[in-house]
């Protein structure tokens, strides 16, 4: 797990509100990413998920799996806020298409290198910049 993990979480609605204002996104058929750069030494995580996409158990369930996602492909070192916005569509997608959508959006949005072999596959989704 990520050291300080409740430090690296963005938990205030100020901080939602101001990565959804001043920040650019990326999106696809699963996820939708806000980001923007913050004013400390590390990467900052933030996950929405509406009743949209179930009830509380599975919206529970979609949470752990986007923030085990972006534990290991997320740019901890980059001074960077960001907010992974769930679509209804997660509810039926297992933890290796949440992986590949996590890695699609952080890739376009350039905050992770394409590694060799990567998992992302090129049906990901549809991708819409916002």
């Amino acid at each position: 797990m990520l050291t300080g993990l409740a430090d690296s979480r963005l938990r205030r609605r100020s901080d939602f509100t101001r990565v959804s204002n001043i920040g650019k996104g990326r999106a696809n058929n699963l996820v939708v990413l806000r980001y923007a750069p913050n004013d400390l030494s590390t990467m900052r995580a933030g996950y929405a998920v509406s009743k949209r996409v179930g009830g509380a158990v599975r919206r529970n369930a979609v949470k752990r799996r986007l923030r085990e996602a972006v534990r290991k492909l997320g740019p901890r070192e980059r001074p960077v806020d960001l907010v992974f916005i769930a679509r209804p569509e997660i509810a039926q997608a297992d933890y290796h298409g949440i992986e590949s959508a996590v890695a699609d959006v952080l890739t376009r949005a350039g905050l992770r290198r394409a590694a060799d072999g990567d998992a992302t596959p090129a049906h990901a989704g549809r991708t819409t910049q916002r």
